[in-house]
């Protein structure tokens, strides 16, 4: 499957400056790792939206420093938004060698549909919502699949040692951890019942005359 590109600018700017960057619609990054010094460089906020869209953090991009320049294969790290308003701040270039293996969180995604859902009262759980692997750059896949199609009954689970990964890549947690499960219903809360009699001494407390004081 052919990357997604992304080209950048080398960044001038430094330091607290940089703000009059985001002004244009331009955000500050580095790009750093593998084989290439660290560097100043800056990118369109629309194209940074769309490439987190298209590619988000595990997988690889093709990033060009300048018109016409060689691509480096990077992953996007370290991205930093404004907690107020989500707008970037700054993001992370990390380029990687590929010839080395990577150990990512990759998401998990449910696919198929329980039969449990529809014949109980049971409700699926997720226990996780990424899982660590480890493969070569071009092995990485983009998403760890857990069918759950053969789940029937509450209590059935989707192990660790369950899961189907592609040719090459290893899953670094334990094998007996789950992943789904079927859950029971939530059972509804029920007040507690009061005893009739603690009911009747904590309402003859309550109409007692307040003792006069000497």
């Amino acid at each position: 499957m052919q990357r997604a590109e992304l080209q950048v600018s080398k960044r001038e700017v430094l330091g607290k400056k940089v703000r009059h960057l985001r002004r244009q619609g331009l955000i500050p990054a580095n790009v750093f790792g593998s084989g290439i010094p660290s560097q100043p460089v800056q990118v369109e906020a629309r194209r940074l939206a769309e490439i987190l869209r298209r590619v988000g953090t595990t997988r690889l991009l093709e990033l060009r420093i300048g018109e016409g320049a060689r691509p480096h294969p990077v992953l996007i790290r370290g991205v930093q938004r404004n907690p107020r308003t989500g707008e970037f701040i700054h993001v992370d270039f990390y380029q990687i060698s590929m010839r080395k293996k990577l150990r990512l969180h990759i998401p998990v995604v449910i696919t198929g549909d329980a039969p449990a859902l529809e014949n109980t009262d049971g409700i699926l759980v997720r226990n996780m919502d990424t899982i660590e692997v480890e493969a070569l750059p071009t092995d990485l896949p983009p998403t760890i699949e857990v069918d759950v199609s053969h789940l029937r009954d509450i209590g059935d689970t989707v192990l660790v040692s369950d899961l189907k990964v592609p040719e090459g890549v290893t899953i670094h947690a334990n094998p007996e951890d789950p992943v789904v499960t079927i859950a029971p219903p939530m059972a509804e809360e029920v007040p507690e019942e009061v005893p009739e009699e603690a009911a009747e001494e904590a309402e003859e407390g309550a109409e007692a005359p307040e003792s006069e004081e000497g």
